[in-house]
């Protein structure tokens, strides 16, 4: 047991690490549990798959209940003269809750319970290409996700603020899709460029990163993106993306934020 990363699923995470909006919501990537992964060449094609058995999303570093997620990726991988192109599918099944303490009065004696706050199923299926060709690396994925909460159990909805507001969020199907191109130079420098579409999802900003649509399951978003990725050292990367935020109603009808975002990371891998 321990704890592991999820983004070998990820063709773009793995291979670029870059702060991506889909990780963050659509897929837990960091998860407590068992994992196994493994590969078979059958000439120059490759076959591999990841299993995992775990915790599932939780709230905080604690797990709250005794139920497990489970999850696990299929990909076929054919390398020529041409470089290397990936085909992959994923899938996800968990479980969230959280809790927070209330008082129990009954019978008279003063007691400290927990009591369930927010619970739902989620479910999650995604689907990824990648192709490289010499130092050129195009990566694309899209991923459905569906959550149903359990009666009276649904996640507060949050003001344009980031304030808890009096609604709810509903039971929904989300989608998120990316492409992306980089190119990697022989100067340890490399540049990329990227865009992103989300649809019904409930956040379209970072809560951190101003005003905008973050309450809303009925939105849509754009992300425009450059960015360069420099190697310090074979582990350590500093990491640049300018991201152009447009987010709409769900029918692209009605345009609600057109915000620059500017992410700069110091990376160390180990």
């Amino acid at each position: 047991f321990g704890i592991w990363n999820l983004d070998h699923g990820s063709p773009t995470l793995i291979s670029l690490m870059l702060p991506t909006f889909i990780s963050a919501q659509m897929v837990p990537t960091r998860l407590l549990g068992l994992h196994a992964y493994g590969s078979q060449f059958i000439g120059n094609a490759e076959i591999g798959y990841a299993l995992h058995v775990t915790n599932g999303r939780t709230p905080t570093d604690f797990d709250f209940t005794e139920d497990k997620a489970i999850g696990g990726r299929l990909f076929w991988a054919q390398e020529g003269d041409f470089g290397r192109f990936v085909l992959g599918a994923s899938g996800y099944w968990g479980t969230y809750a959280d809790q927070q303490r209330a008082l129990d009065l009954t019978g008279g004696v003063i007691k400290i319970g927990l009591l369930e706050t927010v619970a739902f199923t989620e479910q999650v299926m995604g689907l990824d290409a990648a192709l490289d060709v010499g130092s050129l690396r195009v990566r694309t994925e899209g991923v459905l996700r569906r959550v149903v909460y359990e009666d009276n159990k649904a996640e507060q909805a949050l003001s344009q603020g980031g304030s808890a507001s009096i609604s709810y969020l509903p039971n929904r199907l989300e989608f998120s899709g990316y492409v992306l191109a980089a190119y990697r130079t022989p100067y340890r420098i490399e540049p990329y460029i990227q865009a992103e579409l989300m649809y019904h999802k409930t956040a379209v900003l970072p809560r951190w990163a101003g005003s905008g649509a973050y309450s809303s399951p009925n939105v849509a978003a754009i992300y425009l993106s450059v960015g360069i990725n420099v190697e310090l050292t074979t582990h350590t990367q500093l990491k640049t993306q300018l991201v152009w935020n447009q987010a709409y109603d769900r029918h692209f009808e009605n345009k609600n934020t057109n915000v620059p975002l500017l992410f700069v990371r110091v990376v160390d891998s180990f």
